[in-house]
Parts: structure tokens; C-alpha cells; sequence
């Protein structure tokens, strides 16, 4: 017969697992939604930590941006795709590139410094940048299917400097731009999603001037949490990609792997309003280039820390749900 700690052993573990059950959230279809005119404003930001080993000697830069970027429902289409047009408010960055010393801009001043390697070749791309409008086509699951307007506006100044295009990297094309901008929302699946479940986002594309990019992010619903008096939607996700580098351009060719070493990232996702309140991610990225430029050939051992963050701000006109 059990003796009478063993029946409350028991009885507690049934009263537990009941509870649990009753509490268990329902399966949760999440989607984006938004309404014609409608603008929503995000802050943006990423910074960039980057060491170079070159011929033995390192070579350490760093850089940030800063946006506050406005999006305008453009239109909506009878499957849902919204068009936003995105427009940079603000836009700052600071950059110390090894050698080349210390940059600054700020969209808001007249007097961005144009002199100088790192001016001249960022002063006018920045300017490119940030007066841009952006039309990002983007599905109720959060996949961005298209965007117009980066490229066609940075095609003059990277013609310029090569130093320019370098700096662009793969902002240079739509089809990079593409990828950039998957990074300001988070895609779901078509299926409902319980507390546990994952999902997986594969990375196949060839960025001009860059190379191919390769490998997937894994996604996971952790369920919900409170925040501001309202219930948020948390998800997580980690990324495992390949980039095998291959750049030709002025006299200069790269060519090497850079592959993913760790990556971690939080979201969270008001599904009462259908948007995106916050996300951030950390990722490091390590490998091996060869550089030949002006008859030498140059290897480069390459390690790069990335943090990327986007917030809703709050306090920004939205039409009311």
C-alpha cells in the first residue's frame, strides 16, 4: 500500500499537469496586418566590430548606424502583400576603419565632412542612403518578396569611389537589399504555432560584388509574455550561413569563406495588432580571404561581431486597431 507521502507525491504531480493543461496556450496563427496610409515609425540600429589579421598585423575597425525610419502602407493587395514606403527620419553613422581613422555623418547637418578616404568615399553614399524611399513589398508572414528604390538611388554614387561600392557593400543591388531588409521583420510559417514548435528559414541568393550566400535560420515560438499591460508574442532564432566571397571590381579581387560562428536573436510580435514591436540579433562571423590588388596578393584572416535592434516607437502616429 503507498504510504501517505507517496499518495501526495501523486496527487500533486496530477493537480500540476492538470493545471498546466488548462493553461496551455491554443495554437496561434500570426500574421502581419496593416491598414492603407498607415505609417509606423521603428528605431535601427546596427554596430559592427571587425578584426583583420593582414600579413600578421591586426587591423581593427568599428561602425554603427542609427536610423529612425518611417513606414507608409502605399497599398495593399487582395492576398494581403503590403507595399511600405520606407523613409529614413534620421540617420547618423560613426566609423573608425583602422588606419583611415574616424567618420561621422548625420542627415541632419549640411557640413558631413567630404574630405579625406573615409569622406569622400561615405559622404555621398550616406546622403544616397538616407534620402532614399524604399518600397519594400512584404506577405502577411513576413517575407519580403521585393525591394525597389535602394539601388536605383546609390547608382550614381557608386560609380564614383571604389572605396564607395566597398562601403555599400550589398546595398548595391535590390537583390541584396532584399536580404538587409529580411532582417526588419520576422517571417513566419503558414502553419499554426504552439509554445516549442520551430521552424526553419532557408538563405540561397547570389549578391553582386559580394558572392553567394548560403544556409538557413531556425526559428522557435516560446510563447507569450506581458509587457506595457498587453500580451507579446516571443520568438527565437539562430542562424548557421555560408558566405563564399567572390569580389572583382577596379583591379581588386576577393575571393575566400566567411561562415557563421554564433548567432542568437529575440522577437517579439503583437498578434492582437498584427506588428512586429521589437527585435535583436548577434551574430559573429570568422574566416579567410585572399586579397590581390596592385600585383600583391594579401591573405586575410577576417572575425566580425554584428548587433542588430529594431523597436517600434511607441509614441509614433498609427492609426488606431
Amino acid at each position: 500500500m503507498p504510504s501517505p507521502i507517496a499518495t501526495l507525491i501523486a496527487s500533486l504531480a496530477v493537480i500540476a499537469s492538470t493545471a498546466t493543461a488548462a493553461t496551455a496556450q491554443e495554437p496561434v496563427t500570426f500574421r502581419y496586418r496593416f491598414d492603407p496610409g498607415e505609417k509606423l515609425t521603428y528605431a535601427i540600429s546596427t554596430s559592427v566590430k571587425q578584426t583583420q589579421n593582414v600579413n600578421g598585423q591586426a587591423v581593427k575597425s568599428e561602425f554603427s548606424v542609427a536610423q529612425r525610419v518611417e513606414r507608409e502602407v502605399a497599398q495593399i493587395d487582395g492576398d494581403g502583400r503590403a507595399v511600405l514606403n520606407c523613409r529614413n527620419q534620421k540617420f547618423t553613422a560613426v566609423m573608425q576603419v583602422g588606419p583611415l581613422g574616424k567618420y561621422q555623418f548625420d542627415s541632419t547637418r549640411d557640413d558631413n565632412d567630404s574630405s579625406g578616404t573615409l569622406g569622400a568615399a561615405a559622404t555621398p553614399l550616406y546622403k544616397a542612403m538616407s534620402s532614399a524611399v524604399i518600397k519594400v513589398t512584404l506577405s502577411p508572414r513576413g517575407e519580403v518578396l521585393a525591394v525597389k528604390g535602394l539601388q536605383e538611388a546609390l547608382a550614381d554614387v557608386l560609380k564614383s569611389n571604389p572605396l564607395t561600392a566597398q562601403l555599400a557593400g550589398g546595398a548595391s543591388s535590390n537583390e541584396g537589399a532584399k536580404a538587409s531588409y529580411a532582417e526588419h521583420f520576422l517571417q513566419f510559417p503558414e502553419k499554426t504555432l504552439s509554445p516549442g514548435d520551430t521552424w526553419e528559414l532557408p538563405l540561397q541568393l547570389t549578391i553582386p560584388q559580394v558572392g553567394k550566400v548560403s544556409g538557413k535560420t531556425t526559428c522557435r515560438y516560446e510563447g507569450t509574455q506581458e509587457a506595457n499591460g498587453r500580451t507579446l508574442h516571443r520568438v527565437t532564432a539562430s542562424s548557421d550561413v555560408t558566405v563564399d566571397v567572390d569580389i572583382d571590381r577596379d583591379g581588386v579581387t576577393a575571393t575566400g569563406k566567411i561562415e557563421m560562428t554564433e548567432s542568437s536573436g529575440t522577437s517579439l510580435f503583437d498578434n492582437s495588432t498584427g506588428r512586429l514591436i521589437s527585435r535583436e540579433s548577434t551574430t559573429t562571423t570568422s574566416g579567410d580571404l585572399v586579397v590581390v590588388a596592385g600585383g600583391q596578393t594579401l591573405p586575410i584572416r577576417q572575425t566580425q561581431t554584428q548587433t542588430h535592434k529594431i523597436r517600434l516607437v511607441e509614441n509614433a502616429t498609427k492609426t488606431s486597431r
